[in-house]
């Protein structure tokens, strides 16, 4: 079985660093964010993620259960790496 794949747009390493950044300084691992970002899409039920070994899943679980601060998504947008129109939770009501 052979797979397309075309070469990454040169900009999506550097994007992914910035991601990667962003995610650090609020203490959220990049995969933790990735998993949690598309359930604030009332649409999305469920999110798979795919894995290849018990470390993994192990891993992924761990990931999954990361606290992630509504100020982590603030800071995507005003780093321009989150559409400004994506659903992401409010954050708490004392915060400006």
């Amino acid at each position: 079985m052979a797979y397309d794949y075309a070469p990454a747009d040169p900009r999506t390493p550097e994007r992914a660093r910035r991601l990667a950044a962003v995610c650090e300084a609020h203490g959220v691992p990049l995969p933790a964010a990735a998993m949690r970002f598309p359930l604030h899409r009332p649409a999305v039920a469920g999110v798979v993620v795919g894995m290849r070994s018990a470390d993994e899943v192990r891993r992924n679980a761990e990931a999954y259960d990361t606290t992630i601060p509504a100020e982590l998504w603030a800071d995507l947008r005003s780093e321009g790496l989150l559409d400004t129109r994506a659903p992401v939770p409010a954050p708490p009501a004392d915060v400006p």
